[in-house]
């Protein structure tokens, strides 16, 4: 149901149609009132409306109440004046702002409702870019070592993560959906792989974090023998040493 409805042309119309559509339906009031905010808060994401309601929060600071005019907004959001006359009628519509038309121009403020959504909002990004990941130190292969003894590889790990490794990586069991919403608030630096007159090594992608407030990278080779549910974690120091691990200990990763 919700995927349909996400699917329909978002106007203050099919906001109420919804409304008193699940109102009339046998689900909770409670679940109407959630699924309502939600909806409206998809609304608000859509890129031009957040920017409105932000630029609103902005210039009357949250708290007071500004005189403006729909040509001054519409110039500083390189927007029509038609656009900006009709999303203040959405908003006040919305309970989102208040709005007072005045000769002078137009007299707005942002409500308690308008102030929820924001913090809503900010709440959600403070989340989304907080995301901690917790780990079970499980024991390696053994192969870390070799790898990390690699002057290409030592090289590269120095000039990106600022760090030359430990000889020996330390192997966390970890749940991949939360390594996946963790590793979207990284920036993922490339490890290239190389050539020797012996082998072949492959790259690898790595996310500078920390674990226990020392700073690591966290590597995912291209080619592994490792499950989804397993990452592999570097130092400078000798971790299990450092942070007196054992297997089945449990570390934070930020």
């Amino acid at each position: 149901m919700a995927t349909a409805l996400m699917q329909w042309p978002i106007t203050l119309i099919n906001i109420k149609m919804i409304q008193i559509n699940i109102i009339k339906s046998p689900y909770s009031k409670l679940l109407c009132i959630i699924f309502i905010s939600r909806y409206l808060f998809h609304l608000l994401m859509r890129k031009k409306d957040l920017y409105f309601l932000l630029y609103l929060a902005e210039k009357t600071r949250l708290h007071k109440a500004i005189n403006t005019s729909t040509g001054k907004i519409a110039s500083d959001l390189d927007i029509s004046q038609q656009t900006v006359s009709r999303k203040l009628a959405e908003f006040a519509e919305l309970g989102l702002i208040k709005r007072n038309v005045k000769p002078s121009g137009v007299d707005i403020q942002v409500s308690s409702a308008g102030k929820k959504q924001l913090h809503k909002l900010y709440e959600d990004l403070h989340g989304m870019f907080s995301v901690s990941l917790k780990g079970i130190v499980k024991q390696g292969l053994g192969e870390g070592r070799f790898y990390m003894l690699q002057d290409n590889y030592k090289k590269q790990f120095h000039s990106k993560l600022g760090f030359t490794p430990f000889a020996g990586t330390l192997n966390l069991l970890v749940d991949p959906h939360v390594l996946e919403s963790f590793l979207a608030t990284k920036d993922v630096l490339s490890i290239n792989g190389f050539e020797t007159n012996q082998r072949s090594f492959g790259g690898l992608k790595c996310y500078k974090v920390a674990v226990n407030n020392i700073t690591c990278g966290l590597i995912i080779p291209d080619r592994t023998v490792h499950d989804n549910n397993v990452v592999e974690i570097i130092a400078s120091v000798y971790l299990r040493e450092e942070l007196k691990l054992d297997n089945e200990s449990e570390v934070d990763i930020q």
